[in-house]
């Protein structure tokens, strides 16, 4: 494995182009960051605007509040945000404190199905970068 591209954003499987320009209108992104050892995190990037939103269908809903597992709150989600996110967040040691599962593409942990993540940003043949 070459350690050079951990940890590592991986998105899901048929992210493209279009996804990666998509993600900035919806203000959320669900993905995984791989360590070096293939250890993955489930993350969810989310902008204020929308965390605003998720929050306040949530309480009108009856529930009093929102939560994602690996929430991570960008000013704009774009994958270049989110790549930074990430590197800063290791750096940091945020990932040690969320649970960590196998390198395998899909598993169950716990009775909870994990889904399978497999386009990367390195993935030859997916260019993300947006059009104007």
């Amino acid at each position: 494995m070459n350690t050079d591209n951990y940890p590592r954003v991986l998105f899901p499987e048929g992210f493209d182009e279009r996804s990666a320009f998509e993600c900035s209108m919806k203000g959320w992104l669900s993905a995984q960051v791989e360590s070096e050892s293939g250890e993955r995190y489930s993350i969810y990037f989310s902008d204020p605007v929308r965390l605003q939103q998720d929050l306040d269908d949530q309480v009108r809903r009856g529930v009093p509040c929102f939560a994602e597992p690996g929430l991570i709150v960008l000013p704009e989600v774009t994958i270049e945000a989110a790549q930074n996110a990430v590197q800063f967040l290791w750096r940091e040691g945020f990932f040690k404190h969320l649970r960590a599962y196998g390198g395998d593409k899909s598993e169950t942990t716990d009775g909870v199905f994990v889904p399978t993540f497999i386009a990367s940003i390195e993935q030859p043949g997916v260019e993300l970068t947006a059009s104007d």
